[in-house]
């Protein structure tokens, strides 16, 4: 015991010295940095998320993407990062070449005297869905228990060893000490058990302490590590990151080292109902118009005069946060705010829709600068329906200009020179043509088996009075041999259905390359029907018919290069007739994985439409699971001794984690290392050979 005293006062005594080290040179407090900061950009869905920067769809950013911003006017970059995924997370130590990572993006923001705001954002919720000590429900409503103190523990070595590498920095260089801690919660139940934030696990004092002592280990080790460390700026979130639990956040403040001065506050800012809704409901419709730009036929969606999400809400609520935090001498981030483009709508709605977007963008950026808070955009890098791009990052010039209106109106509200382009009228001209049009999709080379993914929320939530589902498809492009194994290319169709989100799948035999095919499945109506009976009858089973959330259709190739078309989703009844899902003739669906373009291109069909209704052949035996620490144990029956592939994906379907592997004739075991936890489907593949099941991983 006293030998444990004797070194926490070392410590202590250590951590003075290097303060005062520190503060012989202080760096400009808080506010000072704000009129330089300006304009915000988050690169979202990028070095955040688990694993791989690139399996939502972006690339790694360069050096043109950072020179691009500055010249579109942002000066501050938002890097969202993950550390949790890169990291040994046993000893709790990032790897270096991670860092290195990193900081090659810090040091081209810095190199153009741009700020730079690096966080530490979800990475499988490791922190974020962790505000908790002992016995709590998950994000899936599982009960799971929780050790406060070492997520604390994890917080300040992974925050030591970040700082440690960024300690020479200047002011230019900010830390965030995580993103939307709490958000989420668990959702549903009763207010008796805890459930009183519209739904979710409430965020009450108790939770704000353990909060604390979170935010608390990340001013600490930061502060630690001495040098420019001393009094830099760092950033901490309000639970959830929302503005309406900000007093949570300022009533039980982290203390400072540093002194008062050296904080800011952050929020994010999206209006639910304007910024992220995608279908209406019992309790509210989506507001699809805002301000000045509402709509005459279709009045049920426009955003109200007053009250939530209108103009005079959004003036006021930002005046407020600003004003709470000041009184703590500290500025406010916010840190991600944006509204999603809803393509379904066409001609002038959708003109005046995106029109409100541009207005909305402005009136933040606006009341940003006239109350002294950063405005971070969310960017998604992708260019379908509910992106948020702004900056072209995945089609296209990297860099050149998507949105033109919203970068606009928020460069006007800074006073700064607009921009020549028009980015509203060719969608707008798009949404009008009903020629017949279907989604192009090219596939990059892959040397080991991959994943092209086009998915489709479809406006049919109810598929329990339809008999089969079908879609046109056309596959072109070369195979090649890869290890012995021969390519191949196949195309497989996934629906996501309940409050769960369960997967069930279907498969089509290989593809006939360079010719239109109609891929029709019967709906199994069962209910002793398995789901894998189903499959082997070229049946697709769905566990919640009656809630469908997302249709899915997969490319899964090995050492193919080339392109998938897809048209015509439609839903048959008994009687014949159909009712159609998507045509593509207006907007384009998501797609990710092995994608290098996407776009919509003219129908032209010439020649035979092949029926494709045989069954693909599956693995032998159903994947059994058997987990420890953090590694998923995989059992199966291989077919025969070839290379496969394990992929492991999240509930709505996007790869997480994938490994190639050695695939032997007989019993098979293949551990994966993964920090997931929640609902995730496992696929093995051998060849065009697959077995897919569902697992939680606690």
């Amino acid at each position: 015991m006293l030998k444990n005293i004797h070194q926490k006062m070392i410590k202590s005594a250590l951590v003075l010295a290097l303060m005062a080290v520190g503060t012989s040179s202080a760096l400009p407090k808080a506010t000072e940095l704000v009129s330089e900061m300006g304009l915000g950009y988050n690169i979202g869905n990028t070095m955040e998320v688990p694993k791989d920067p690139t399996l939502w769809g972006n690339t790694i950013p360069t050096k043109v993407l950072i020179d691009s911003l500055k010249k579109a006017g942002f000066n501050t970059v938002r890097i969202p990062t993950a550390w949790y995924t890169h990291s040994d997370t046993s000893t709790n130590t990032i790897k270096t070449e991670w860092i290195t990572e990193v900081k090659k993006l810090v040091d081209y923001c810095i190199a153009n005297n741009m700020y730079v705001i690096v966080n530490s954002h979800w990475d499988n919720g490791w922190l974020e869905d962790e505000v908790f000590n002992g016995s709590h429900p998950d994000r899936n409503g599982t009960i799971v228990n929780t050790d406060a103190s070492k997520i604390r523990a994890r917080q300040e070595a992974y925050w030591t060893q970040i700082a440690t590498a960024f300690k020479e920095y200047d002011q230019h260089l900010i830390f965030a000490g995580a993103n939307e801690p709490g958000v989420n919660d668990h959702r549903g139940g009763t207010v008796e058990n805890g459930y009183t934030d519209n739904g979710q696990y409430a965020f009450n004092q108790d939770r704000m302490k353990i909060l604390k002592s979170y935010l608390q280990a990340f001013i600490d080790a930061v502060r630690s590590t001495g040098g420019n460390n001393a009094t830099r700026t760092l950033i901490i979130q309000s639970p959830r990151t929302e503005i309406d639990k900000v007093d949570l956040l300022l009533n039980d403040m982290p203390t400072d080292p540093a002194g008062a001065g050296y904080l800011m506050g952050e929020v994010h800012f999206y209006p639910y109902q304007f910024s992220l809704m995608t279908e209406d409901a019992d309790w509210g419709k989506c507001y699809y118009y805002w301000g000045n730009y509402l709509s005459s036929t279709d009045a049920v969606h426009n955003t109200p005069a007053s009250g939530f999400a209108s103009p005079s809400w959004v003036d006021e609520t930002l005046s407020s946060v600003s004003t709470k935090f000041a009184a703590k001498q500290m500025p406010v981030v916010i840190g991600e705010f944006g509204a999603v483009k809803r393509l379904s709508l066409s001609g002038d709605n959708l003109k005046l829709h995106l029109q409100s977007r541009a207005a909305f963008y402005g009136a933040v950026a606006k009341n940003s600068k006239n109350h002294g808070m950063i405005p971070v955009l969310w960017d998604t890098g992708d260019e379908g329906e509910g992106n948020m791009t702004v900056i072209r990052r995945q089609k296209g010039t990297t860099g050149s200009i998507f949105d033109y209106e919203v970068l606009n109106s928020m460069l006007k509200a800074y006073g700064l020179d607009t921009l020549q382009g028009n980015s509203i009228d060719a969608l707008v001209n798009l949404s009008t043509d009903t020629s017949n049009k279907s989604v192009l999709v090219e596939t990059k080379a892959s040397p080991d088996t991959s994943t092209t993914t086009i998915r489709i929320t479809p406006s049919i939530k109810d598929w329990s009075n339809y008999t089969a589902v079908s879609f046109l498809g056309y596959v072109d492009g070369t195979t090649h041999e890869v290890d012995g194994d021969y390519g191949f290319a196949s195309i497989d169709l996934a629906v996501m259905s309940g409050t769960d989100w369960a997967w069930d799948d279907v498969h089509s035999q290989e593809l006939t390359m360079g010719q239109w095919a109609e891929f029709k499945y019967t709906l199994s109506k069962n209910i002793n029907d398995t789901a894998q009976a189903a499959k082997n009858q070229q049946k697709l089973y769905i566990k919640n018919p009656t809630s469908i959330n997302a249709l899915v259709i997969n490319l899964y190739s090995l050492g193919f290069e080339g392109e998938i078309r897809i048209d015509n989703v439609v839903l048959w009844k008994a009687d014949g007739t159909k009712d159609t899902l998507e045509t593509f003739n207006k907007k384009l669906p998501t797609t990710e994985g092995n994608v290098s373009n996407t776009e919509l291109v003219a129908t032209v069909i010439s020649g035979p439409i092949k029926i494709c209704a045989s069954p693909i052949k599956t693995l032998s035996t159903k994947l059994r699971f058997t987990q420890n620490a953090n590694q998923l144990n995989v059992y199966f029956e291989g077919e025969r001794s070839s290379n496969g592939t394990l992929i492991l994906m999240n509930s709505l379907g996007q790869v997480i984690a994938e490994k190639s592997i050695s695939v032997e004739k007989g019993l098979n075991t293949v551990s994966l290392k993964t920090g997931f936890r929640g609902v995730a489907f496992v696929q093995v593949r051998q060849q065009s050979s697959f077995s897919t099941a569902k697992v939680i991983i606690k």
